[in-house]
């Protein structure tokens, strides 16, 4: 999952994509996105769509990577539940408690 957001225009766009565990892409997609607070926001968009393609696949197994810390640790804490993205995060975590097996987030460095 990847977001982008430009202070400046306060917008920015997110995208996605889903690899069998042999690496082989599945599905993918992206968009842009007005009026965003942050770049969290952002990730957490792209955090969505990509959770959402998951579960319209059928997929019981997630293993979803980010690049943004922050997001990984919206997503595996409550730290951040009360931020401003807390109904973002929210979405997101009960989204994953409904639909997955089993669900993992990981960090990753960005190329």
């Amino acid at each position: 999952m990847m977001g982008a957001f430009s202070p400046y225009a306060k917008s920015g766009g997110w995208g996605f994509l889903i690899r069998e565990s042999d690496g082989d892409v599945v599905n993918a997609g992206w968009g842009r996105v007005d009026h965003l607070l942050n770049a969290l926001e952002a990730e957490l968009i792209a955090c969505l769509h990509g959770v959402q393609a998951a579960c319209n696949l059928g997929i019981g197994n997630l293993i979803l990577e980010t690049d943004a810390t922050l997001a990984k640790q919206a997503l595996t804490t409550d730290d951040l539940a009360k931020s401003m993205s807390g109904g973002l995060i929210d979405e997101l975590k009960s989204l994953v408690s409904s639909n997955f097996i089993n669900f993992e987030c990981l960090s990753v460095k960005s190329s």
